[in-house]
């Protein structure tokens, strides 16, 4: 399928079946292909590789099956960014064939209460934490995906000591409290996008930040447990969109009290505080 390729974005309820066998395998789904079909309510698909948002906003999207059924090692191999954003999914199963996850490709998606990975599969592992879901890059230190809270998100030391990378759109959606442990060093661009955290905390052993790690978050208050403000997050686009959970403008910042007084003259967390 090509790039934005039905012009009937109501239209269209279903893509495939379940019971179609490998010959159908499709090379690619187009970027933006099916983007915003809002009739969509299931897709049976098996591909190469599915483009950068191709489902995004396909907001009754309930149903993705990402292999035919005579044979799971010709399943989809790659998902593109936010391909399946923002869609009505309530269960994912990754299979064997996938080797490659887009940023937030299932970011965004609130119904999302099961998620599983393949036995077979050597790049993927998916764990419950406190009835929560995660998705681990295996054998690496990446945290991929993290939704449908059901408790503050407190990703334990003594279970997860290996997590040092957040990657972008990791907590995309998340509605509660969210403590980074210890041990992390980076979080990508858009990590908290559209959560909405009362609290989130920040530990010091993080490093790297993208200009846009919180942009577009609602939080109450942000415990920001670093001596130095980092050089990316002093631009224009650190807190774009950034607003408590009422859609207001007061935010609790706590930093160490030692610099209390660099944030509060720093631009552009001075004017983003209280």
């Amino acid at each position: 399928f090509p790039s934005h390729a039905p012009d009937g974005r109501t239209a269209l309820k279903t893509i495939g079946r379940s019971d179609m066998g490998s010959y159908f395998r499709l090379n690619k789904v187009g970027a933006c292909a099916f983007e915003g079909c809002t009739g969509l309510t299931e897709v049976n698909i098996s591909a190469a590789e599915i483009g950068e948002s191709a489902f995004y906003n396909c907001t009754n999207l309930a149903t993705v099956n990402l292999y035919l059924k005579d044979n799971e090692s010709y399943g989809t191999q790659k998902l593109g960014n936010l391909c399946f954003a923002n869609t009505a999914v309530t269960s994912q199963y990754i299979p064997s064939s996938l080797t490659s996850y887009g940023y937030g490709a299932f970011a965004m998606c609130s119904n999302l209460k099961t998620f599983s990975v393949s036995p077979s599969n050597q790049y993927f592992s998916a764990y419950g934490i406190q009835g929560n879901l995660a998705l681990y890059s295996k054998g690496t230190t990446f945290l991929t995906l993290y939704q449908h809270p059901n408790a503050p998100v407190e990703l334990y030391r003594n279970q997860y000591l290996y997590i040092k990378y957040i990657n972008p759109y990791a907590f995309a959606g998340v509605e509660y409290s969210i403590t980074i442990p210890s041990g992390v060093t980076s979080i990508g661009s858009y990590a908290f996008y559209r959560t909405k955290c009362y609290t989130l905390l920040i530990p010091n052993s993080v490093t790297s930040f993208a200009t846009t790690t919180f942009a577009y978050m609602k939080v109450n208050r942000l415990i920001f447990n670093k001596t130095d403000i980092p050089s990316s997050l002093t631009g224009s686009s650190t807190f774009n969109g950034v607003t408590n959970t009422s859609g207001g403008t007061s935010i609790r910042l706590s930093v160490p009290s030692a610099c209390t007084n660099k944030y509060r003259t720093t631009s552009p967390w001075s004017p983003t505080f209280t």
